[in-house]
């Protein structure tokens, strides 16, 4: 038989034991939202600091504090709002020490999760009462397997509501750091303020509390699902006015070469009436200048247009084609040395138009920002085959990366930069399982690679 003493300090135990597995289920469900990947010795360290720092803190520096919020003062506003709080405190300061520097991203995207996850166990726990007394032991071990399904839950409904793509598109706003505090605290009250509302005297099953838990949630995800529709509908018009603006830089370029093979064409005849005085009168230096010249103004002005124009040629996607064609027209305007090869005819794949769009909208652009202070060279190779399409960037960078460092959220290779382009690719890449990328730095060659596979 157990003592009472050995009862409780098991009690006490399960306690923490459930509480540092909701703290790995959100600091788990934030690495998948952000696309952090980090080693399981610093994530393990992470939430070890946690929870001895909530204790250190809040049980025992603060220990008159949190008794008398907790038991003596008899408010439960004050009560929920302390709890809360204090949780959601720790947890930032643990996830920006461990995970994520960005203290803005890391306000609200806590605020959200932590939110969701006061409010799932308030659901899950509910329904605990119907099985076993909430002083048992036996409370606390389904609160462990609870505590697991909370955290499966939350990482199922943060892809449901698009909170990788909700917080890139969060990120691009200069949000001030009062306004984020203000969200992040009425995100978390207002969950907190649901469980105040549900009358409840004692520990057990209540039905009110299951109806408006099913209430909140729905009209959580509706609302949040409507906010990311109405993002999409902004982006797909902001990427039909890029693709129609390119489309019109196409049109002129073309104009360009007709009017450039026009002039070419009227200053044939001077050209060799020039060629035969010189050759006549014995110049030969002076027409192998005469000649070399005329080359390398055709060069310049009329071949390597032609040259490009050929290769997109192989491009059937309008949209695709577009961007290309706006990427190269900034490359030679930053005069970056710059080569394409589009082998075969370019033909629908297994990802969507925008998406692939995107793909290499941000590939280009990353590459053109790293090279454009020097002047240095890049490459874009598109290789259609039966089965896949393959896409590879390369462009030179001044330090090695390391490429172990490229999935953490954050990333980049430039000064002063935030590195969203390479997080946005990888939430592109996640939604296709058919899409594989590969990454190698060498030499001072920074090198993506991107295949779709069709099969």
């Amino acid at each position: 038989m157990l003592t009472k003493s050995l009862i409780d300090m098991l009690y006490t135990i399960l306690i923490y034991f459930v509480n540092s597995i909701s703290v790995i289920g959100i600091m788990w469900v934030y690495q998948k939202v952000r696309n952090i990947k980090i080693s399981f010795i610093k994530f393990a360290v992470a939430i070890l600091f946690c929870v001895i720092t909530y204790i250190f803190c809040f049980e025992i520096l603060l220990a008159p504090v949190t008794q008398w919020i907790l038991y003596d003062c008899n408010n439960d506003i004050l009560s929920w709002a302390y709890v809360n709080i204090t949780n959601y405190i720790v947890l930032v300061s643990s996830i920006y020490l461990f995970l994520e520097k960005d203290i803005k991203i890391n306000l609200i995207l806590t605020s959200i999760l932590w939110a969701m996850y006061t409010f799932l166990l308030f659901g899950f726990n509910n329904f605990l009462y119907l099985i076993s007394s909430s002083g048992s032991i036996y409370y606390l071990l389904l609160g462990i397997l609870m505590a697991i399904m909370i955290a499966l839950l939350q990482n199922f409904l943060a892809k449901k509501l698009h909170l990788n793509e909700i917080m890139i598109e969060f990120e691009k706003k200069n949000y001030s750091y009062l306004s984020i505090i203000c969200i992040s605290i009425l995100i978390i009250m207002a969950f907190a303020w649901t469980q105040i509302i549900i009358p409840k005297g004692k520990a057990e099953f209540r039905l009110e509390e299951v109806m408006i838990i099913f209430l909140v949630i729905t009209f959580s995800i509706v609302l949040v699902q409507y906010a990311y529709n109405l993002l999409k509908i902004k982006q797909e018009n902001e990427y039909n006015q890029i693709v129609l603006h390119q489309q019109q830089l196409y049109i002129q370029d073309l104009e360009d070469i007709q009017q450039n093979m026009r002039a070419f064409k009227h200053d044939y005849k001077n050209m060799m009436s020039s060629l035969y005085l010189n050759s006549k009168e014995g110049n030969i230096k002076k027409v192998e200048n005469l000649i070399q010249g005329m080359i390398d103004d055709f060069d310049d002005t009329i071949d390597s247009k032609m040259a490009l124009t050929t290769q997109l040629s192989n491009i059937r996607e309008s949209e695709v084609k577009s961007l290309l064609f706006k990427k190269i027209t900034d490359i030679y305007h930053k005069k970056i040395s710059f080569h394409l090869e589009v082998l075969y005819p370019l033909h629908k794949n297994k990802i969507q138009t925008i998406d692939l769009v995107r793909i290499l909208g941000i590939l280009m652009d990353n590459a053109i920002e790293e090279v454009e202070q020097n002047h240095n060279d890049l490459t874009l190779l598109i290789l259609q085959e039966e089965n896949s399409l393959t896409i590879v960037v390369e462009n030179y960078v001044e330090k090695e990366v390391n490429i172990n460092d490229i999935n953490n959220s954050g990333f980049t290779t430039k000064k002063d930069h935030s590195g969203i382009g390479l997080q946005s690719l990888e939430t592109i890449i996640e939604k296709y399982p058919n899409i594989s990328h590969k990454v190698s730095c060498r030499n001072h060659r920074f090198i993506q690679e991107i295949i779709i596979f069709n099969s």
